[in-house]
C-alpha cells in the first residue's frame, strides 16, 4: 500500500525537485526545461520505434519475439509519455507558484514601506528600489508557460508521429 500511495502522490515523488527549483537560481529553471525536453524526446522516440517496428515485417526478429518486444516498447512509451506530462505539469505549477509568491512578496514589502513611511513620501522611491524581492518572477512565468507549451507539443508530437509512421 505504501508503494501505491507513493505512486499516486505527485508531491511526495517530486518534493525534492520542487524544493530544488524553489531554492535554485537560473540553472534550476533551465535544468527543468532541459529535463522536460529530454523526457518528451524519449517518449516520441519510443513511439516512433514502436510504430516503425510494427510496420516493418521482419523487425525485432519476427514472430512471438516481435510481439513481446512491441509490448515492452509500448509499455516504455506509455511510461515516458506519462512521466513527461507529469514533469511538465509539476514544473509549470512550481514556476507559477514561485512567480505568484514573488509578486505577493513584492506587494507586501511595498505596502509595509508605504505604511511605515506615510510621512516621508519623498524617500519612498529610494526605499522601493532597495526592497529585496524574489528575483526570478519573469523567468518563472516564462518557464511555466514554456512547460505548458511543451506538454501541448507532446500531444501534437504523439499525433504527428502516429500519423506519419502509419
Amino acid at each position: 500500500m505504501g508503494f501505491l500511495g507513493w505512486l499516486f502522490s505527485v508531491p511526495s515523488r517530486h518534493y525534492r525537485d520542487m524544493r530544488r527549483y524553489e531554492k535554485g537560481g537560473i540553472g534550476a529553471r533551465v535544468f527543468s526545461i532541459i529535463i522536460s525536453m529530454l523526457f518528451i524526446g524519449a517518449a516520441l522516440g519510443l513511439e516512433y520505434w514502436f510504430f516503425s517496428s510494427l510496420m516493418t515485417g521482419g523487425s525485432l526478429g519476427g514472430g512471438i519475439a516481435k510481439v513481446v518486444a512491441l509490448i515492452f516498447i509500448g509499455i516504455f512509451f506509455v511510461a515516458t509519455f506519462i512521466a513527461a506530462l507529469e514533469f511538465c505539469g509539476v514544473y509549470a505549477f512550481t514556476a507559477f507558484a514561485m512567480a505568484t509568491l514573488g509578486l505577493v512578496y513584492s506587494a507586501q514589502k511595498k505596502k509595509a514601506i508605504l505604511e511605515k513611511n506615510q510621512k516621508k513620501i519623498e524617500n519612498l522611491e529610494a526605499e522601493l528600489e532597495t526592497t529585496p524581492s524574489l528575483k526570478y518572477k519573469k523567468l518563472d512565468i516564462f518557464v511555466g508557460i514554456f512547460q505548458i507549451l511543451l506538454a501541448l507539443g507532446l500531444f501534437a508530437g504523439v499525433i504527428a508521429v502516429a500519423v506519419l509512421t502509419i
